[in-house]
């Protein structure tokens, strides 16, 4: 009976942490969002960036920072980005258009 009491709250305390650091993943995601429409591109960048860095799966923050480094013109960063957006999930089909305009500007 311990061990079941001992394994429920590790599992609770477990998905408490997980539940946090998506709603920080979310909490930067928004200020690159903000960011963005404030034609603010390299705080985007960062703010997604911080997204992906608690949530390395976050294919949505990959995909928006993408479009701030076109519109900063960093187009291997753009590019990379795309890379990894189609690795994480390749039936993102906006991805293959954007990463092949990103190939025209290289």
């Amino acid at each position: 009976m311990r061990i079941t009491v001992l394994l429920f709250f590790i599992l609770l305390t477990h998905l408490s942490l997980i539940g946090q650091a998506e709603n920080e993943a979310i909490k930067y995601f928004m200020q690159g969002v903000e960011r963005f429409q404030g034609h603010d591109f390299q705080g985007a960048v960062m703010a997604y960036s911080q997204a992906i860095f608690i949530d390395p799966d976050y294919v949505k923050a990959y995909y928006n920072r993408a479009n701030a480094k076109l519109n900063l013109k960093d187009y291997r960063g753009a590019l990379n980005d795309f890379d990894i957006i189609l690795k994480l999930d390749p039936s993102f089909i906006k991805a293959y258009l954007y990463k092949g305009f990103t190939l025209l500007k290289i």
